[in-house]
């Protein structure tokens, strides 16, 4: 029997996780900002853990015994014009998606370093190994940032027997978009009609070509049995598909291809509004 750490467990990829580490006869710690909102998982012992808040984290886990697994997947998305989006929303996405695992692996190291085994999982994204589309710089950045945390630690946890790896799903059924707003129109701005078409991207791509979480909780199960995983699991064959294209094109390809596969979804790309005079420099 393993000892299991899941966050954000409240709902999604989290959740299924959890129960089925839990159906695999784990001791499962399911984590998650509000179990009061979100339910205690069956079989799980069920705690609050806000990864977003250096105290949450380290009143939730410190003197635990060392976890044999510890799965870092609480997440957000919120999409928006690097030029206007709301910082607050910005930062948000880097302190959950990010700075949130960075608290949680310090937070578990210790023992597993000290007892030589253990492996991380970081949920990731697939685009967290493509280029970024427009109005997700700072989702796909910090996805990417937990790319590079991963691959460093990775070298730093080698000699340790410590091992990490990243899942990285491509459209899965969960309320994420929900969450993020996605069905809201976007605040009023220069790029307003196009980050709409982005978002309808999102929301009927989603439609299509969704997995259930339950596949992703396969996935990390699965890696959780290797010996030694290898780092990278696409899960979903938009995320392959997403990995390959990725590879083999260059940018100014791979945003001609990308183009084409939003208005696949979400019809032609609208065009910008006449320039407002206003928005010019002054002479």
């Amino acid at each position: 029997m393993r000892n299991v750490l899941v966050t954000g467990a409240g709902s999604g990829i989290g959740r299924a996780t959890a129960e089925a580490f839990v159906a695999a006869g784990d001791a499962v710690v399911a984590a998650m900002r509000d179990p009061g909102r979100s339910g205690e998982v069956p079989g799980a012992e069920t705690i609050a853990l806000d990864v977003t808040d250096d105290a949450s984290v380290t009143a939730a886990l410190q003197g635990r015994p060392a976890f044999d697994v510890v799965v870092n997947n609480a997440g957000i998305s919120r999409s928006g014009p690097v030029e206007t989006i709301d910082l607050d929303d910005a930062r948000a996405q880097f302190e959950t998606n990010y700075w949130g695992a960075v608290r949680v692996v310090r937070a578990v190291l210790a023992p597993m370093r000290a007892r030589r085994s253990g492996l991380i999982v970081n949920v990731s994204t697939v685009g967290g190994r493509t280029p970024s589309r427009g109005y997700h710089a700072f989702y796909q950045g910090s996805k990417h940032a937990l790319r590079a945390m991963s691959e460093a630690l990775v070298w730093e946890l080698a000699p340790f027997g410590v091992r990490v790896a990243l899942v990285e799903p491509g459209f899965v059924a969960t309320s994420i978009f929900d969450r993020g707003g996605y069905h809201d129109a976007p605040p009023p701005s220069p790029y307003a009609a196009d980050e709409a078409w982005v978002r309808r991207f999102f929301l009927e791509g989603a439609a299509a070509q969704a997995i259930a979480p339950q596949q992703v909780a396969e996935q990390i199960l699965a890696v959780a049995a290797e010996v030694r995983p290898r780092l990278h699991h696409p899960v979903g064959a938009d995320a392959e598909a997403g990995v390959a294209a990725a590879r083999s094109l260059e940018f100014e390809a791979w945003y001609d291809t990308a183009v084409a596969r939003v208005e696949s979804f979400a019809g032609p790309r609208p065009q910008p509004a006449p320039a407002d005079p206003a928005d010019a420099d002054p002479a």
